[in-house]
């Protein structure tokens, strides 16, 4: 099993997917461009994950973020394509993510 899964090619930072307990996975990350709008509603969809809602900081920066997936293994965020969505507009797009160890 990997330990981790990162991805650090989508809009200038970085997402990372760590299992932290038996069945939860966190993501954490930042973006560094392509939020201008700081009252957008800003969402990354993970896979076939429910959403993330994104908050922005300074455009063209989002906040750090963190999110916890339960009933999830590592193996579930390796290999998924990630996308941000900005008022129901696609702002970026990944490859699969990579994994770690």
């Amino acid at each position: 099993m990997t330990d981790d899964a990162t991805y650090t090619e989508l809009l200038g930072g970085r997402v990372t997917f760590t299992q932290t307990g038996e069945s939860v996975v966190r993501m954490t990350g930042q973006f560094e461009d392509g939020f201008g709008d700081p009252n957008a509603d800003y969402l990354l969809h993970v896979g076939d994950h429910a959403p993330v809602t994104i908050h922005v900081s300074e455009p063209p920066s989002s906040k750090p973020f963190e999110h916890d997936f339960k009933d999830a293994t590592i193996d579930d965020f390796t290999g998924v394509f990630l996308r941000v969505v900005g008022d129901n507009e696609v702002i970026g797009n990944s490859d699969p993510t990579m994994p770690t160890t």
